[in-house]
């Protein structure tokens, strides 16, 4: 299918636009948005351990990854009994009840990184 595109125009050098920086990319959340974000994420999770036991999350980043960590110890609170998150592989994190057999490598804290 040919479109025929109207309206179109080329910028010229000091219009166009500029490239995307890594600071584009990472754009920090405010506290509420974080806590909004973070309180849904609890939820969703929690959700998933009631019904199974365990519960997977994606996670691309490390930062992704240290923020799922440090949700282990909230969990923990919100069940009564400890609560693991550990890497499955690069990109997703698995929690799970701390009072069944761990894996190797399991964090039960936010760690170090």
């Amino acid at each position: 299918m040919v479109r025929d595109l109207r309206n179109v125009r080329i910028l010229s050098g000091d219009d166009a636009p500029t490239p995307l920086t890594d600071e584009d990319y990472r754009t920090p959340f405010t506290p509420d948005e974080e806590h909004r974000f973070r309180v849904n994420l609890l939820q969703h999770i929690a959700q998933e351990l009631a019904e199974k036991g365990w519960a997977r999350f994606p996670a691309y980043s490390p930062e992704e990854r240290i923020r799922l960590y440090a949700l282990a110890p909230a969990l923990g609170e919100h069940f009564g009994r400890p609560v693991t998150a550990e890497p499955e592989d690069i990109t997703r994190v698995r929690f799970a009840f701390g009072d069944l057999p761990l894996r190797p490598g399991a964090v039960t804290d936010t760690p170090g990184v």
